[in-house]
């Protein structure tokens, strides 16, 4: 190895003041020397502290963590310390007679059996790769010891040193290793072991044979070895505070025999600054991105803008033994609803009030595995990522509600529909649920059912809405909030003009039978209309004589709740102003025990070749058998039957639609007396307002317009596809930063790079202009 040179500026920078006085103090007196003179004897001076210092240069105060971070250089930038040591190992604190061993400067590397370049191939006895990246690493220590003879670890311990300055980049770096220790279990704290540790860093690694507790055996042709623990190549993550940027931090990586003699432990490091996914002790990861369709990013969206979820990975330890996660710390932070998902992922909340003055978060975790076997846990911490105050953001509800459609007819009020788009902003993968309660439902009915549910943003489309059934709330539910919006439908739009103000309500049922008839239980009903306008003119009902004020709330006698709705004509004061509207009765209400039964028509729409038409019904409350039969609005039979599905038709028109409670399956009951009756229009399949259920996709979000194959990838190349005319792409490793980026106008794309093993991110903006993230997988 060339010997490296580093010069402590300060100290040379005094030493050249301190020459250049004594230099003038010499001279005092005579003729001065010339300024070449002077630079002469500052080089000469700069030459001998080259030669004569035993440490590094190559601008070792300014080298960055990650410069020859495979050492595919060999040593440049790094340094070897070597002592012997009897205690220490719980700890990593090596001792000898009891205190702090003295550690000895490698006067050359590589150095025999201590301070080794290896390069690609298998470790001898053990059988684990003996580089990660890349064809070169480093081997520390050696199952033979460094004395000539073999099979005597004689106490050694050695580490690699290298000081680098911390900057906003590096202040978080890995360290990629593979250890190899033998195992004798009567030496308390003295067993072979090894450690990570930087000054500036807050948190170090360090363990010894008799923690790992995973031993087997090995055989070796030349010795006869105990039990040896193997961790395969794994890596750990070192943090630096934010506060000692700019400042000179040294990373120690050191290697032990046994203290009390024999025993060896070795171990291979690489990969310094590489991906850490997928180690042999496990792993852990956060993502600064939003959240994905595979369960992992943020979720920065909440109901009140106040809570932001964050969603990780992780890899359990291939060590001996069943592992598991014992839990995960959050230094720092406060969280909320911590869930642990079966697909190797997490995610937990934090609320706003964890930030202050608008100041920014580094965010990270430290998770802890146990095993079925080994009593110690194990505990990897994950990159840090930044939230900001910023980054909360709330729900996004744009809600529009649609114009009346008169659903080809001229004169009928009560087929009159509207629809409801929402255009829903939510994280990825919330799943939400809508509900719609009705203002004024039919007594004894709670007129709430789900209209819709569904997983993500999207455009979504509620109806056909009959306006008749007059105003109600939307309410929303995501997660573990609900938010809710009043819908006040729009005006009818068929028939005369003067009357599109109509509103039925408040229809009642009476307990109180009719004296003549022989049944009962023929409950009575009525119900309440009023038709906004000119309060100096007035309307007919029906054949009626008696004049209705506009703007006036009158009771409506109906009659004995039958099986079928009534239909009455409206006529406005002038002539040819007439429109018709049906109402329905309410279930019968004077029976000892209450009609529990409620129908709701949840959706109507229309076949792949709009001709027909198919109902589904939301049915609750019932206790028994139902039969259903439906019927033209003329009384005529269409179908009826056991009611075994929620879903009727085809039909063609409109129709009286009767569900009812049995006490057989067998739906002979010619009277029940719980019963509903409902009007249910045809819709008009032509008028493109109506959905027909081959194109109703609304609720879910948009197919990827671009796809990775393979995913996971195995080689050094990855296909993207895309259904895009022109496709603009950027490759992202888990700590967010981009290493590949490029763009194409044909169907696919053959990305060619060289990526370790970890997850990457490809971001693409789809043809509405929204950026969209695709996980990949590299094994």
């Amino acid at each position: 190895m060339t010997n490296n040179i580093v010069i402590n500026t300060d100290c040379f920078a005094s030493q050249i003041r301190e020459t250049l006085h004594n230099t003038t103090h010499t001279l005092r007196g005579r003729k001065p020397l010339s300024l070449s003179i002077h630079w002469r004897i500052i080089l000469f001076m700069i030459f001998s502290s080259m030669m004569l210092s035993p440490y590094e240069s190559n601008g070792q105060t300014d080298t960055l963590i990650c410069d020859n971070g495979g050492f595919e250089d060999d040593f440049d930038y790094y340094f070897g310390y070597l002592s012997s040591f009897s205690r220490g190992s719980d700890s990593c604190k090596p001792l000898s007679a009891n205190v702090p061993v003295n550690w000895t400067l490698s006067d050359s590397l590589p150095k025999f059996r201590r301070f080794e370049i290896v390069t690609s191939g298998t470790d001898p006895l053990v059988g684990i790769d003996k580089t990660k990246f890349g064809n070169k690493a480093l081997q520390l220590n050696n199952k033979y010891g460094h004395n000539v003879s073999y099979c005597n670890g004689s106490y050694d311990i050695n580490k690699i040193v290298k000081k680098f300055k911390v900057t906003e980049e590096n202040r978080e770096f890995t360290v990629w290793f593979a250890v190899v220790l033998e195992y004798p279990p009567d030496h308390q704290n003295s067993q072979p072991f090894f450690s990570i540790t930087c000054d500036r860093a807050d948190n170090n690694l360090c363990f010894d044979a008799d923690l790992l507790n995973c031993s087997d055996e090995y055989y070796d042709p030349l010795c006869t070895f105990d039990p040896i623990d193997v961790v395969d190549w794994t890596c750990y993550r070192i943090r630096i505070p934010e506060s000692m940027i700019d400042s000179i931090a040294t990373l120690e990586i050191m290697v032990a025999d046994c203290g009390e003699g024999d025993h060896f432990g070795y171990a291979y490091i690489d990969g310094i600054c590489e991906e850490c996914v997928g180690g042999y002790l496990g792993s852990v990861s956060l993502f600064d991105l939003p959240f994905d369709s595979l369960g992992v990013g943020i979720k920065y969206k909440s109901c009140a803008e106040d809570t932001i979820t964050v969603c990780g990975s992780y890899t359990l330890p291939y060590l001996c033994g069943e592992w598991t996660v014992d839990h995960i710390e959050v230094p720092g932070f406060t969280i909320y609803n911590f869930q642990l998902q079966p697909d190797n992922t997490f995610c937990f909340d934090l609320a706003i009030s964890d930030f202050s003055h608008d100041l920014c978060r580094d965010l990270y975790v430290n998770i802890y595995f146990e095993s079925n076997i080994s009593s110690a846990l194990i505990s990897q911490t994950s990159n840090s990522i930044e939230i900001c105050p910023e980054d909360f953001d709330e729900y996004d509800f744009d809600i529009v509600i649609g114009n009346c459609q008169n659903n080809g007819t001229s004169e009928l009020l009560s087929d009159d529909y509207y629809y409801v788009n929402i255009d829903l902003g939510v994280n990825i993968g919330d799943a939400w649920v809508m509900e719609r309660h009705l203002n004024d439902p039919y007594p004894n009915e709670s007129g709430q059912y789900i209209i819709k549910n569904g997983i993500g943003s999207g455009t979504i489309s509620l109806g056909p809405l009959l306006i008749q059934e007059g105003s109600w709330t939307l309410v929303v539910n995501i997660g573990n909030c609900a938010k809710t919006f009043q819908i006040n439908p729009p005006d009818f739009c068929s028939g005369c003009d003067k009357l599109y103000r109509t509103k039925i309500t408040n229809i009642t049922c009476s307990d109180i039978p009719d004296p003549g008839s022989a049944n009962p239980y023929d409950d009575t009903w009525s119900f309440h209309i009023n038709v906004q306008g000119d309060p100096m003119d007035y309307y007919l009902i029906g054949t009626s004589t008696f004049h209705y004020i506009y703007g006036t709330t009158y009771n409506i006698p109906a009659g004995t709740i039958g099986h079928e709705c009534i239909k009455i004509r409206l006529t406005g004061s002038i002539s040819n102003c007439y429109s018709d509207i049906y109402v329905c009765p309410p279930k019968p209400c004077s029976n000892d025990e209450e009609c529990t039964l409620e129908v709701i028509v949840k959706d109507v729409y229309c076949d792949n070749e709009n001709t027909d038409s198919y109902i589904e019904l939301d049915i609750s409350g019932a206790v028994s058998y139902l039969c259903y039969k439906a019927s033209k609005t003329d009384g005529t039979l269409i179908s009826q039957g056991n009611l075994s599905s929620s879903i009727l038709g085809p039909f063609t028109e409109d129709i009286w639609l009767e569900v009812k409670i049995c006490t057989t399956a067998i739906c002979t009951c010619s009277a029940p007396y719980c019963f509903k009756v409902i009007y249910v229009p045809k819709p008009d399949c032509e008028n493109l307002e109506f959905r027909s259920n081959k194109t109703d996709n609304s609720g879910l979000e948009l197919v990827s317009e671009l796809i990775v194959l393979p995913n996971p990838i195995n080689g050094n190349e990855m296909i993207l596809r895309s259904s895009m005319k022109h496709t603009m792409f950027e490759l992202y490793n888990s700590s967010s930063k981009i290493i590949n980026s490029g763009s194409f106008s044909s169907t696919y794309f053959v990305l060619k790079t060289d990526i370790p093993s970890g997850i990457y991110f490809v971001r693409y903006k789809n043809s509405l202009g929204k950026y969209k993230y695709i996980k990949v997988i590299k094994l």
